[in-house]
């Protein structure tokens, strides 16, 4: 019996250290992936940042292109598969209509306007895909 015993306690020291070891290993595995995470998210957050700031750079330079009458500019951003709904309705379909309609109002109906603009907010719907609200004010030219 004392020989069962003494065994046991042998087996049971060596297993709680063995299980000890174990445990050990699954606590440094878990705070590796833990940090692995929070860089990931960290750089993610550093990337949507950069990137919200250069989409909200777009709209500054269209309004900066507006006041400058320079349609090529303002149309600059868009793709030829864009489509833009102008102010009074007009739908566009690429960046050589946006830019060859705006061309046309600049020379004439919205010539001396300026513009005034802010980013309300960037929101990201995936990782390809943001929606930017934004509001502008037009100020029309003073007569003399």
């Amino acid at each position: 019996m004392n020989r069962a015993a003494n065994m046991n306690e042998t087996t049971g020291s060596s297993g709680t250290k063995r299980l000890e070891t174990i445990a050990e290993s699954i606590r440094q595995n878990f705070d590796a992936q833990t940090a692995a995470r929070d860089a990931a998210l960290a750089q993610t957050r550093q990337l949507t940042r950069h990137c919200a700031h250069a989409i909200r750079a777009i709209h500054q330079r269209m309004i900066d292109a507006w006041n400058a009458g320079d349609a090529v500019a303002f149309a600059a951003p868009f793709t030829d598969e864009a489509n833009f709904v102008a102010f009074e309705g007009t739908h566009l379909k690429g960046r050589r209509e946006i830019a060859s309609f705006h061309q046309r109002i600049f020379d004439t109906v919205v010539k001396g306007t300026r513009l005034q603009g802010e980013v309300k907010f960037v929101r990201f719907l995936s990782a390809v895909l943001a929606v930017m609200h934004s509001v502008v004010r037009v100020t029309l030219q003073s007569k003399p």
